[in-house]
């Protein structure tokens, strides 16, 4: 399903912005819109990249939609632009008290489908929202095994090179690939053995690569990851500097 579909189906079409995409190809038109507010629902994006879709209710909004292309509106990405859209809210809906987000952000590797949740704990000790955003996980069962994991075994991950040898022997396809998921040493941190794929490597080896994490988070990790994030707002003017800083670490 295209990314305005669904974007559209999260809100009950009141934005049409599938059909306006559709227009604007069939006229051949460069036509670009930022943003479009009705009542209660916000919606970020062009006809090309559906960036963000909110809700806003009883002061909290509710990021329903937030698309991860690489340029979605503005400048230079998705972090940007989801900070940004943040911006935007607090400057329509000013009493907002409280940011929401769900995450079940996926990877296609060929037709295979794999949660990046598992990528950024392993990575970095916790998921996108928290090391990029400061989002806090929502309540949930298994949130104190999570916190605990974090503070007690996180540092203690390491992968060695008999646990890939063996992942490679029992059920990787294309044994000859091993040489390029192996380790010069016995064995090495998680968050290192996975800082050192660079992006084309991880496009290249997708599918070996996810699934490796797969294996090794439900082998060595073991606990329920949030799937729900917020963000409380204390001062508006305070947090919508906070998000220009952001902006600026990140990108200027």
């Amino acid at each position: 399903m295209h990314h305005y579909q669904k974007s559209d189906r999260f809100n009950h079409n009141i934005f049409k912005s599938y059909e306006k995409m559709l227009k604007f190809q069939n006229g051949n038109n460069i036509a670009k819109y930022d943003f479009e507010i009705k009542g209660n629902h916000l919606f970020i994006g062009n006809p090309y990249y559906a960036c963000m879709d909110i809700r806003i209710e009883d002061n909290f909004a509710y990021i329903q939609w937030f698309g991860h292309e690489e340029k979605c509106t503005h400048f230079k990405g998705s972090k940007h632009m989801f900070l940004w859209g943040c911006i935007v809210i607090m400057k329509h809906f000013p009493n907002v008290k409280q940011f929401s987000i769900g995450d079940d952000t996926k990877i296609i590797c060929g037709t295979n489908y794999y949660q990046l949740n598992k990528y950024y704990f392993l990575r970095y000790g916790k998921s996108y929202y928290e090391k990029y955003f400061d989002f806090l996980p929502e309540k949930f069962y298994g949130l104190d095994l999570y916190t605990d994991f974090i503070k007690k075994q996180y540092l203690s991950l390491y992968i060695t090179n008999k646990w890939i040898d063996n992942l490679f022997n029992k059920e990787v396809k294309d044994k000859n690939l091993k040489k390029e998921f192996q380790i010069e040493n016995e064995k090495m941190k998680i968050q290192d053995y996975l800082n050192s794929f660079n992006m084309n490597k991880k496009r290249i080896y997708c599918d070996i690569f996810y699934y490796l994490i797969d294996k090794y988070f439900a082998e060595n990790v073991k606990i329920i990851l949030p799937t729900s994030y917020f963000y409380k707002i204390d001062n508006r003017d305070v947090f919508i500097d906070w998000c220009e800083e952001k902006i600026n670490k990140y990108f200027y």
